[in-house]
């Protein structure tokens, strides 16, 4: 109940925590926006055949992710974002007061150590927030000039995008 509570009041809010390029449950964004513009990003790369520079779109799997957030990672990262103690407390009491059942012969509760519990309603936004650590690397690396974004055509912005299952980035 707290974390469909939770979850209800983080959603609202949650445009103002992340970045742009992450479309995935945020209210006013559209994840259909990321998808039409990494198949422009892919036309683009396989258009392009001059230039001394390579270029590079890096898909990076973080499905299974959810079972290895750290807690640790994710208490400390709520907290840098500016997120009160009383609210960290409350999102990690639905993280970490997670019991399992195993029945083999005996029933044996498992406590876990990490991870979001698939299917709980806080889980997706947790894991945003999550991923939004390696969306700030990127930035951080884009503005030391490491690595940028790739432009489809002349004065168009350079692209840098996330999802919530998929982390693509279109780097040169």
């Amino acid at each position: 109940m707290i974390s469909k509570v939770l979850a209800n009041r983080l959603k609202r809010c949650l445009d103002k925590c992340v970045s742009q390029e992450q479309s995935a449950f945020v209210e006013g964004r559209s994840i259909l926006d990321n998808a039409l513009i990494a198949i422009k990003v892919i036309h683009a790369l396989k258009r392009k055949t001059q230039g001394r520079r390579g270029e590079l779109a890096l898909k990076i799997d973080i499905n299974k992710a959810y079972d290895k957030v750290d807690w640790g990672f994710l208490r400390g990262f709520l907290s840098r974002m500016g997120f009160c103690g009383q609210w960290i407390d409350w999102m990690m009491m639905c993280v970490s007061s997670v019991n399992y059942a195993v029945i083999m012969q005996l029933i044996m509760c498992v406590t876990p150590g990490c991870g979001l519990r698939q299917g709980d309603p806080l889980s997706p936004y947790l894991f945003i927030l999550v991923a939004e650590g390696l969306t700030s690397l990127i930035h951080q690396a884009v503005g030391r000039d490491d690595i940028h974004g790739v432009r489809v055509c002349r004065g168009s912005p350079e692209v840098l995008m996330t999802y919530r299952h998929t982390l693509i980035s279109m780097l040169i």
